[in-house]
């Protein structure tokens, strides 16, 4: 077994440990009267001063639909850009993520300052180059063929959940931008709304919908933040993406180096921009993340 698939299997299977021995329950702490009493009455939500514009920030890509303004999740992963890590535009609220324990702080913050360096000095320069020099007409088709591509993923976890409507409708959608859309490139879908462009599904979101919490906060080198029930789904996620099967696997790695470069094209400066604004940026974006992660799971 190659080095990389092995190093995937053991990964999955240390977090599957994680999991068995913390995220069986939901980590939703029930209210008592006390904590009733000291909520605070529910009013009508301010409109925001200015909507914070989209932001690759360490999270994920591939599973937010390409026709989304805000793009993908982020720079860093797989997972699922910016409208999934700041409040609605339309001042419309979210679902409170609960609480996620945070145990490995200290390692989370050193990774989180590696990541954060590596987008700086790295990824960000590189996609902006990117951004110059391609086509952006090229670049929407790039992102738009990936996200075609991972059709499997969305398709048996919506299986997985029960959502039967969802799986159609990612099959029509499948096969509609396949044969008319030149593999993908183009979305012909789009013109049927709702219809053919189903909310994206994941393995951590199939989990979430079985009962399993989120286990513990993880910030992972150069991938970002993920959660220990998030990270298992990745894995298993990973094993539905076609491009996990291209050999060898560092011409696998190079594919999804390039996408990752070029979804991140799309939002060069944004993650200096929302960095600059928070006052902990590590508690920003992790706050960020459950979020978002809750957001996803609600729907």
């Amino acid at each position: 077994m190659q080095p990389a698939r092995l190093a995937q299997l053991a990964l999955a299977c240390l977090l599957a440990l994680c999991l068995a021995a913390g995220c069986a329950k939901k980590n939703t702490a029930p209210e008592t009267p006390a904590t009733q009493a000291a909520a605070p009455a529910k009013t009508a939500a301010p409109a925001p001063a200015a909507a914070p514009a989209p932001v690759p920030t360490p999270g994920g890509l591939e599973n937010v639909p390409p026709s989304d303004a805000a793009g993908g999740k982020t720079f860093f992963t797989d997972e699922e850009l910016a409208s999934e890590y700041v409040a609605d535009e339309d001042g419309t609220e979210k679902p409170v993520a609960p609480p996620v324990g945070d145990p490995i702080e200290s390692f989370n913050r050193a990774m989180f300052a590696v990541n954060d360096k590596l987008y700086i000095y790295v990824l960000d320069p590189v996609a902006d180059f990117w951004q110059t020099v391609i086509w952006s007409n090229l670049r929407v088709g790039t992102r738009n063929f990936f996200y075609n591509l991972r059709f499997p993923q969305r398709f048996v976890n919506n299986l997985l959940q029960g959502k039967l409507l969802g799986a159609g409708q990612e099959t029509g959608r499948f096969l509609l931008n396949t044969l008319f859309g030149f593999g993908g490139l183009l979305e012909p879908s789009q013109k049927f709304g709702e219809d053919l462009n189903p909310p994206p599904e994941d393995l951590g979101q199939t989990f979430a919908s079985w009962g399993i919490g989120d286990g513990f906060y993880i910030v992972w080198p150069v991938l970002g933040p993920s959660t220990a029930r998030d990270t298992v789904g990745s894995v298993g996620d990973g094993f539905l993406d076609p491009v996990y099967y291209v050999n060898p696997w560092y011409a696998a790695a190079g594919i999804k180096a390039g996408e990752k470069i070029n979804t991140g094209s799309f939002y060069v400066g944004e993650y200096e921009r929302l960095k600059a604004q928070a006052v902990d940026p590590y508690e920003a974006f992790k706050d960020a993340y459950t979020q978002n992660r809750a957001s996803q799971i609600a729907r």
